[in-house]
């Protein structure tokens, strides 16, 4: 069905787009998905989004969205669409949280261990009241408790490397900043998604007094904190030149902790040949992966690679994939495998292979194609009663054995005869002497 949404609102730089007629805008449901614009004060856009609608009334994908400008002067910089509305997906926030550290492990100067509250944390340490230098200001950043985070490896003068958060997608909503050593800190954030950049803004942090700032970076996948410029405030000694921030009390609201950015694609081959579909996540890794075939687990299907060998009529279905992180889960969209019809085709020729010093011998092929394969050996062109498998055994081989061996396959589509395997007994004697 195909559906419009309009955009609301005039500041904000999200927007829920309804896929179903008569659907709320002011809540995330599955059928539902997320629209970002890169310039604020622009209205007056709408979505027309095709969806087809799969087993059980779902939506099995989105298919197509076009973004059409209602007034011509009207520019989107940056226009990001996700189709969240697979299977349902983002239903409800995972869980929001003012994060105050507390509970984090702390062994003075380590970075944050990962994943910590759904989130993925880069050049963030752990700085508990024991063990902040004084004077500084890592104390005027503590709101609750006694600890807080802050930028490590920021080095003497300049400007700080940058600190990251990132996951599936989450809204960052504010926290509590102080400078740690320079008055009038710049603190630059920018909120990604998909990596292109939804919101930027520059706060001005102070070394004597806690700031709370409230960002309501909605919708993003990874923030980025950087600090700059300052002068170093009076009786602050140590680092004085370091641009570090510290913060406490980071309100967040989790919404997936993993996604899905590239989905299983559809496979078309030939029977007897392999199949391989895949998926790619982004998030708080560790990730755990299970494959479905028409809704049912695979078993031993457990990697982000599903590897099928001769494939058949019986492996023709949907295929999808479950990717857990340790906080939630998301369903991929189905891909579908298509097997073509395939006549027999030899792969191994005839091959003799000895068994043993009694001159035992095996003679086997190896055949691709459509099943099910039928099997006639025959010894100097003449059907051996019996062998109608893909080998022939032949025990104390004798001279009365020697001669040609051939097998004819086939199947509803076809049938191929092999080349010859010559046998020569008084040849075994050779072979089995060399090993």
């Amino acid at each position: 069905m195909v559906v419009d949404g309009t955009f609301t609102g005039k500041s904000s730089k999200t927007f829920l787009i309804s896929t179903k007629a008569g659907a709320p805008n002011n809540r995330m449901n599955k059928n539902m998905a997320i629209v970002h614009r890169g310039e604020s004060g622009k209205d007056g856009l709408a979505a027309t989004c095709l969806k087809v609608p799969g087993a059980n009334g779902q939506c099995k994908a989105m298919e197509e969205c076009l973004l059409n400008l209602k007034k011509s002067d009207v520019k989107v910089r940056n226009i990001i669409l996700l189709a969240f509305a697979f299977y349902g997906i983002l239903v409800s926030p995972i869980f929001a949280e003012v994060i105050t550290f507390e509970d984090a492990f702390i062994d003075g100067g380590l970075p944050i261990s990962n994943p910590y509250y759904g989130l993925i944390w880069n050049n963030f340490y752990l700085l508990p009241t024991s063990l902040m230098p004084t004077p500084s200001g890592y104390t005027a950043a503590l709101l609750s408790g006694d600890t807080v985070v802050y930028n490590g490896n920021a080095g003497n003068g300049g400007s700080a490397a940058p600190a990251t958060i990132s996951s599936g997608i989450f809204n960052l909503n504010g926290g509590y900043f102080a400078s740690a050593w320079l008055d009038n800190l710049q603190l630059q954030v920018e909120g990604f998604l998909y990596g292109s950049l939804i919101y930027s803004n520059t706060y001005t942090i102070s070394a004597t007094s806690g700031t709370m700032i409230t960002f309501n970076y909605q919708g993003v996948d990874t923030v980025i904190f950087s600090s700059l410029g300052g002068t170093p405030h009076a009786g602050f000694v140590a680092n004085s030149g370091a641009p570090d921030f510290a913060m406490d009390n980071l309100d967040v609201t989790i919404i997936h902790s993993v996604l899905i950015n590239a989905q299983p694609s559809d496979v078309t081959n030939v029977a007897g040949n392999s199949a391989v579909f895949s998926v790619s996540a982004y998030g708080a890794p560790p990730f755990t992966y299970q494959w479905l075939f028409n809704g049912t687990n695979i078993n031993g299907g457990t990697n982000s690679l599903l590897a099928l060998t001769n494939i058949q009529s019986c492996n023709v279905g949907e295929y999808s994939v479950v990717v857990s992180s340790l906080f939630d889960s998301i369903a991929s969209s189905n891909a579908t495998l298509t097997v073509t019809p395939s006549p027999p085709i030899i792969t191994t020729q005839p091959t003799i292979q000895v068994l043993s010093a009694n001159f035992d011998v095996n003679i086997f092929t190896t055949v691709k194609g459509s099943e099910p394969m039928v099997y006639q050996w025959q010894f100097n062109g003449t059907n051996i009663d019996g062998a109608t498998n893909n080998s022939i055994a032949i025990t104390n081989v004798q001279l009365i054995n020697a001669g040609l061996y051939d097998v004819v396959a086939a199947n509803l589509n076809g049938s191929i005869t092999s080349s010859n395997a010559t046998l020569y007994p008084a040849l075994l004697s050779l072979v089995v002497g060399w090993g």
